[in-house]
């Protein structure tokens, strides 16, 4: 976990209970769909896992020469639900 669990819950209020005013922008809603898909792929619900795995790749790929703190947290989300071998190999 990057993030606070308090964070993930404002996230998921202002993604479902948005007025125009009070939004996320593409890099808060990245990071929480990324959260949902690492949470979904243990449970019989993993594809849709793979689901938002992939609308997270599509849609951040007008990002792909940013390079800033959140663009580096959502790699790396991108990196361990994807392959989360990768992160614990001793």
């Amino acid at each position: 976990p990057l993030r606070p669990k308090i964070y993930y819950e404002q996230c998921l209020d202002k993604l479902y209970n948005s007025s125009p005013t009070d939004h996320l922008d593409a890099f808060a809603q990245a990071i929480l769909l990324l959260a949902m898909a690492s949470a979904a792929l243990g449970t019989d619900h993993f594809a849709w896992g793979d689901v938002l795995f992939e609308r997270v790749k599509a849609s951040l790929t007008a990002f792909d020469d940013v390079v800033n703190l959140q663009t580096i947290q959502i790699s790396l989300h991108l990196i361990s639900s994807y392959h989360p071998f990768l992160l614990f190999t001793d």
